[in-house]
């Protein structure tokens, strides 16, 4: 016990951060307390015509810039799925393995989200062109997996470590309101089994190549990139432009200030959230 007549304790406090809860979740501001933003509502966690469902994925071993470059990475869909689906027998191998006849990357810097969005036309047997995958600066991903929207946070833990959580929107056939009843359901995904990427998914395939990269990206170094690289390019050269912006005192692109403009942040070309991937083959 302190002797009689100490005080230095009362003056000690741990340090805490304002935390907020959107649809289960729980998200946690730790800037400076008077540059505090709006916490953005993005349309999966607030749209009411749905169902919702939490993905907890195995903590990643590698930094969260490995993961988050794959949003602009189109040709790993080729070389990485496409070929364990053909290896594992999958009917949906030719699928991924089309070729990319077109490639676009639009740079985003509006009044609620900043990012880049991907979309890719192919050709062959199955010619398509996609709707588009926005990248939301800095460390997130809005893709359609079969019938559902998901939203891919990759959160760092440490310069070595990731944690990947994943946001399902299920929309309801009939666009219906469905009513909403407390936390959605979480799953906790496996990348391994026995200490060996099993392979079995996507998140499995993708950890593969995240982790044997490096754990810091030490690859960096030695790569060379090609126009297949481009959103890539764009990304490291947003990323390191805003990391300026903020040493110098400024504000990064993407924050929200306006209540009026974040009721709920729509991305339209996605809202029905249709693929013609089939969802195991995508979760």
């Amino acid at each position: 016990d302190d002797p009689e007549g100490e005080t230095k304790k009362h003056g000690l406090r741990t340090k805490a951060y304002p935390v907020e809860r959107l649809a289960g979740p729980l998200f946690t501001y730790m800037g400076p307390a008077e540059k505090r933003p709006l916490l953005p509502r993005w349309d999966v966690l607030v749209r009411e015509d749905g169902t919702r469902q939490i993905g907890v994925h195995q903590v990643l071993n590698s930094n969260w810039l490995n993961a988050q470059e794959n949003s602009v990475d189109p040709a790993h869909t080729r070389w990485v799925h496409a070929r364990v689906a053909a290896l594992k027998g999958s009917p949906h191998g030719g699928y991924y393995a089309r070729p990319i006849t077109k490639l676009e990357f639009e740079e985003v810097r509006g009044p609620v989200w900043a990012g880049i969005v991907k979309r890719r036309t192919y050709g062959g047997e199955q010619p398509e062109q996609e709707i588009g995958h926005p990248l939301i600066f800095p460390n997130m991903l809005l893709a359609p997996q079969g019938t559902a929207l998901a939203l891919h946070w990759r959160v760092p833990i440490d310069n070595t470590h990731t944690q990947i959580i994943w946001f399902e929107f299920t929309p309801s056939e009939d666009g219906k309101k469905v009513k909403q009843t407390g936390d959605p359901p979480a799953e906790y995904l496996s990348y391994t089994t026995n200490g060996e990427f099993h392979m079995d998914s996507f998140p499995s395939q993708d950890a593969m190549a995240w982790e044997t990269q490096g754990a810091q990206g030490e690859y960096r170094t030695y790569e060379h990139l090609g126009w297949i690289d481009s959103g890539i390019e764009l990304y490291r050269k947003m990323l390191l432009e805003q990391i300026e912006v903020v040493k110098n005192g400024g504000e990064p692109i993407g924050l929200i200030r306006n209540k009026e403009k974040n009721r709920i942040i729509e991305f339209k070309e996605l809202s029905t959230g249709q693929s013609r991937v089939a969802r195991e083959e995508a979760a």
